[in-house]
């Protein structure tokens, strides 16, 4: 609730000095979307995350006994196609986020890694 709020103040505040033209104003603007553009990133990798975890934790304990216990395989094909688009988008936006974050090569192997693991996604 409140990170919506200051997201607006800072929406409408880029819009204001936008508005306003000299190169100090220009620099400033494309400063504050840079950062806008961060924070967005960083919600979307954490519905991304989020997602991918739990689409993992339904195919690893759901979809699996349904196929090999019961012999119903059709779940494991439209939870895995799921989860594969997701995982994808994971690590995709991960990379994406290496630079913006300042991630060290640890941080940035434990992010990768905690994909392949199961509750993993939730860190």
């Amino acid at each position: 609730m409140i990170l919506k709020f200051y997201s607006c103040i800072f929406y409408a505040y880029s819009i204001v000095i936008c508005c306003m033209s000299s190169r100090f104003n220009d620099y400033l603007c494309r400063r504050i979307f840079y950062t806008m553009t961060i924070i967005r990133n960083k919600r979307l990798f954490k519905w991304i995350s989020l997602l991918e975890g739990l689409s993992f934790l339904l195919l690893l304990f759901i979809a699996m006994p349904l196929k090999y216990i019961f012999e119903m395989p059709q779940m494991v094909s439209h939870v895995g196609m799921a989860h594969g688009v997701l995982f994808i988008a994971y690590i995709g936006m991960a990379l994406l986020l290496i630079r913006p974050m300042e991630w060290n090569l640890k941080q940035t192997a434990v992010i990768m890694g905690c994909s392949l693991i199961p509750f993993g996604p939730f860190y």
